[in-house]
C-alpha cells in the first residue's frame, strides 16, 4: 500500500511542510506501577511518556478543563473518555493504556500531569534527517553516523514511537533513497489522488453496515493459506474509523494490537475480496509483531508474504485506481459506521 501512495504521490505534488503526525506536538509523563519479578503484587515505579499528536490536543484540552467530571469508578476509563473529549477527533486516537494512565493520575492529584511540549519535533523527524543526509552527500558510513546522533539524542521517544531504534533508521534510509530517485516526499493524502476529469464518475455510497468486519477477520484469520500456522486476533479488537482517513485504508496500532478500517471499505461497491485483503495486509504487521520484528514495517519477507492472497493483485489493483472512478459522498460514513 505504501508503494500505491508513492506512486501518486509522483503524480500529484505532495503538500508541502505537511505535519509528520507519528512525531507528538508534547507528551505527558506519567509515573506507574509496573509488576515486576516473579512474586505475586511485585511492582516497582516506572515514569511513562503519554504522546500528544497534533489532531488530539482539542480533546485532551478539553480533558484538562474538565478533569472534574472523570467518575469516581467506571468501567472503563478509556471509553469514558474518549466518548466524553474525542469523539470528534480523527484516527488515530489515544491509546487505551495512556488515557488510564491518565485518569489514575487525576484521580490521585485532582489535575492533570503538566503537558511537556516537544521543541525537538523537527529534529527527530525522519524526512529532516533524510533530507539533511542528501543535501550534504554524506557515503553510506557518514549516513549511520547521522542517524545514530538522532537516535542517541531522543532514544527513549524514538523507541516508543518507531518500536526500536533499527526501525527508525530504516524509515530514513527508506526516505533518502526515495528522494533520491526523485520521488516526491511525503506521499499525498487519498484526497490528493488525482481525478481523470474526461471519465465520468461514479457515486460510491459508503459507511452503510453492509460489511461485517468480524467475519471478515475471522474469515482471514482461519484461511490456512494466509496463516497456515495460526494467528491470534489482535486483542485490542477491529473497529471502523469514525470518519474517512486521509491518508490510508487500514492500519494496525503495535501499541494496543489494534485494527482500524476506513469506512469506505464498508460499502457493496468494494468488493469483499479488497476489503479482505487489507485486512490481511494489517494482520501481517500484527504477525510481526507478534515475532517481535523490530525491522522495517514493510522489510524481511513480507511482500512476498503479503503476495500469498489469491487476489491481492486485483485487490491493489482496486484501490490504487478507486479515485479514477468512484466519487465517494462526504459525510455519509457517519451514518451507521460502528466496531
Amino acid at each position: 500500500m505504501a508503494e500505491a501512495a508513492i506512486e501518486a504521490a509522483r503524480l500529484w505534488p505532495a503538500r508541502e511542510n505537511a505535519a509528520f503526525e507519528r512525531i507528538p506536538s508534547s507528551w505527558y509523563e506519567v509515573e506507574v506501577d509496573v509488576e515486576v519479578g516473579d512474586e505475586v503484587n511485585e511492582y516497582e515505579p516506572r515514569r511513562v511518556m503519554v504522546p500528544v499528536y497534533c489532531h488530539q490536543e482539542t480533546g485532551y484540552d478539553s480533558f484538562e478543563r474538565a478533569v472534574e467530571r472523570l467518575p469516581a469508578s467506571v468501567e472503563n476509563d478509556a471509553q469514558w473518555i474518549l466518548d466524553e473529549f474525542f469523539s470528534g477527533t480523527d484516527e488515530p486516537l489515544p491509546a487505551g493504556a495512556d488515557l488510564t494512565h491518565l485518569a489514575n493520575y487525576a484521580r490521585a492529584n485532582g489535575q492533570l500531569p503538566q503537558r511537556i511540549p516537544f521543541a525537538g519535533r523537527e529534529r527527530i523527524n525522519p524526512e529532516v534527517v533524510a533530507r539533511d543526509i542528501l543535501a550534504r552527500e554524506l557515503p553510506p558510513a557518514a549516513q549511520a553516523e547521522r542517524i545514530t546522533q538522532t537516535c542517541e539524542e531522543f532514544p527513549e521517544l524514538i523507541k516508543r514511537l518507531w518500536g526500536s531504534l533499527d526501525t527508525y533508521r530504516a524509515e530514513v534510509l527508506l526516505i533518502v533513497d526515495i528522494i533520491a530517485q526523485g520521488k516526491p516526499y511525503p506521499p499525498p493524502t487519498l484526497d490528493q489522488v488525482p481525478i481523470i476529469l474526461d471519465v465520468e464518475l461514479q457515486d460510491y455510497s459508503y459507511g452503510q453496515g453492509v460489511r461485517d468486519l468480524r467475519a471478515a477477520l475471522e474469515k482471514v484469520l482461519n484461511d490456512p493459506i494466509l496463516f497456515p500456522d495460526g494467528l491470534a486476533e489482535p486483542t485490542g479488537g477491529i473497529h471502523w474509523a469514525r470518519k474517512v482517513p486521509k491518508s490510508w485504508w487500514a492500519i494496525y496500532r503495535r501499541g494496543d494490537s489494534r485494527i482500524t478500517v476506513s469506512p469506505l471499505l464498508d460499502s457493496a461497491q468494494a468488493p469483499e475480496y479488497v476489503l479482505e485483503f487489507v485486512l490481511y495486509h494489517e494482520l501481517l504487521h500484527h504477525q510481526n509483531a507478534a515475532r517481535d520484528w523490530r525491522g522495517h514495517p514493510h522489510g524481511e519477507d513480507f511482500p512476498e508474504r503479503e503476495q500469498r492472497h489469491p487476489e491481492s493483485v486485483e485487490a491493489e489493483a482496486w484501490l490504487d485506481s478507486f479515485h479514477d472512478h468512484y466519487a465517494a459522498r462526504a459525510g455519509s460514513a457517519e451514518r451507521g459506521v460502528s466496531g
